[in-house]
């Protein structure tokens, strides 16, 4: 069945993600739907704080980036409570927060 796709193919699947992040994802005892979603969580929180962060400097070609690239503008973080409006109208960025208003944050 391996060379189908079917089992062998998805334990082999679960093995690299098993090598590949190891200690991040734990014993090994969870399902690779279960990692994947992990990966995906941690990867969407990652991407939130970049687009944090290049709200806090005013890099509004870098935000139109996130923002094409599917983010969602009215996420917070989860540590700040802070969304990238908040954060750049913080910090003085009008024309970013202009941007960002007319993309539809609130």
């Amino acid at each position: 069945k391996d060379r189908d796709g079917s089992v062998g193919s998805e334990r082999s699947k679960a093995s690299a993600l098993d090598s590949e992040f190891g200690e991040e994802l734990g014993s090994g005892h969870k399902s690779r739907k279960e990692k994947i979603s992990y990966l995906k969580a941690k990867r969407k929180h990652e991407s939130m704080l970049a687009f944090l962060r290049e709200c806090k400097l005013g890099n509004l070609d870098a935000v139109r980036r996130s923002v094409d690239q599917g983010l969602q503008i009215n996420d917070v973080d989860p540590a700040t409570k802070r969304s990238g409006l908040h954060v750049a109208a913080c910090e003085g960025h009008e024309e970013l927060v202009r941007y960002l208003l007319a993309k539809g944050a609130d």
